[in-house]
């Protein structure tokens, strides 16, 4: 937030605290954390309405997060976090300019976390890693300000158990009709038969334990971790040639999805799911090393999926081609990939099928994903073993570069 030196700040200081927090509220995070370092009275004002249970400002602010305004949305400003081998790293693109202009800002989150694990799924600024081992411990952050939680141990029950259920995958998903963030974890035992246990943030009754179930010989494919929309966590069956689905409400397994058909050029073994934009997507690689990009849309409409609505409603909608994986897709008509093992983020043309480098990362690069800055605490939401993250010392601003700068297009 740029602050104009001839400001006439006694305007804030007398606005109602009531007013203050509408505006606040519908400030970007980042800014309203620079507007406490204005002076001592912003800083006053801002405490106030964040701590005072009166405004309800978290979940406000959270709000118009998640609904922006019409000018909040002509911003144009898409915001990632990369998790990489020394912390989280956040940087924005700004679609609103042309594709042969790639900028963006970066900004280090400056926390870290001794863990190594995974990124399973974000939900509202919170961030689900995953153990390398299933009796791992799970973690649950929001880099943002700065807070973690190591789930408890999983208490299988019967020692035979831990050698049964070897194989295992992990969910991470929210239910905005009750305000809960859930994790769920599968076990696959060698009989094919699955054991649920559920944890819910702000519960206070740790793992749950949901029994087995028996899903036509289910297995995640090669320990890859469920994906997160329309209220419910998705995987694709290995041997069933189903996505399996897990409503989040009702904590149940429902209706398998089906696998959109495959062409000729198509491998049946290298599909993934992700979500863009709040859609279930399925990632198809093809023979010449491109993938195919299917949205599971509404039929004639790209609707949302409502509560108790079933997915015979659904259909698969093939929308891209993209030669990595896929990120975010600008209003201009770009998309946006990564590739974890180039540690590059790249600008794809669809139509000219070229990509271009956009964000080079120095560091080890472990994943990237889209990425919101919110106040959702682990605190707030009664987690009482929550921990500070550790700050991150760093001899320069950003291990973040551009590859694109605007004196690229304007050499002159």
């Amino acid at each position: 937030m740029k602050i104009i030196k001839d400001l006439d700040m006694d305007h804030f200081n007398s606005l109602p605290l009531e007013f203050a927090s509408e505006i606040l509220a519908r400030a970007p995070a980042k800014s309203v954390l620079e507007c406490k370092s204005v002076c001592r009275n912003w800083r006053k004002i801002v405490d106030t309405v964040m701590n005072d249970p009166l405004f309800s400002f978290f979940q406000k602010h959270l709000y118009h997060v998640n609904h922006p305004s019409a000018a909040a949305e002509d911003s144009g400003m898409l915001s990632f976090l990369a998790y990489t081998s020394s912390g989280f790293q956040f940087f924005e693109y700004d679609q609103n300019l042309e594709l042969t202009i790639p900028l963006g800002r970066t900004r280090e989150i400056s926390s870290t976390i001794d863990f190594g694990g995974r990124h399973i799924g974000s939900c509202n600024g919170l961030i689900c890693l995953s153990p390398h081992q299933p009796k791992g411990l799970v973690c649950i952050c929001n880099p943002f300000i700065q807070e973690y939680v190591l789930l408890p141990d999983i208490r299988m029950g019967r020692f035979d158990d831990y050698h049964e259920f070897n194989v295992w995958s992990i969910g991470f998903g929210y239910v905005a009709a009750t305000n809960e963030y859930k994790v769920v974890v599968t076990f696959v035992s060698k009989s094919s038969m699955l054991k649920v246990h559920i944890y819910t943030l702000d519960s206070g009754n740790g793992w749950r334990n949901l029994g087995k179930f028996s899903l036509n010989k289910f297995a995640p494919c090669d320990l890859v971790h469920g994906s997160f929309a329309n209220g419910a966590i998705y995987w694709i069956g290995r041997n069933v040639n189903k996505i399996v689905t897990f409503d989040l409400i009702e904590e149940k397994f429902c209706q398998h999805l089906a696998l959109p058909p495959l062409s000729r050029r198509q491998k049946k073994l290298h599909q993934k799911l992700g979500v863009l934009d709040g859609l279930l997507y399925i990632a198809i690689d093809t023979e010449d090393k491109y993938f195919d990009i299917r949205l599971l849309k509404k039929k004639n409409d790209n609707g949302v999926k409502k509560e108790g609505e079933r997915h015979q409603s659904f259909e698969w909608s093939k929308e891209y081609r993209v030669d990595n994986e896929l990120l975010a897709v600008t209003k201009n008509g770009g998309v946006l990939t990564y590739n974890d093992d180039e540690g590059y983020v790249y600008l794809y043309d669809t139509e000219a099928s070229t990509s271009k480098e956009l964000v080079e990362f120095e560091d080890e690069f472990l994943q990237v994903f889209p990425h919101k800055n919110t106040f959702v605490s682990l605190k707030e939401l009664k987690e009482e073993d929550t921990q500070k993250m550790k700050p991150v010392k760093r001899k320069q601003e950003s291990l973040i570069t551009f590859k694109q700068l605007q004196e690229d297009a304007n050499p002159d």
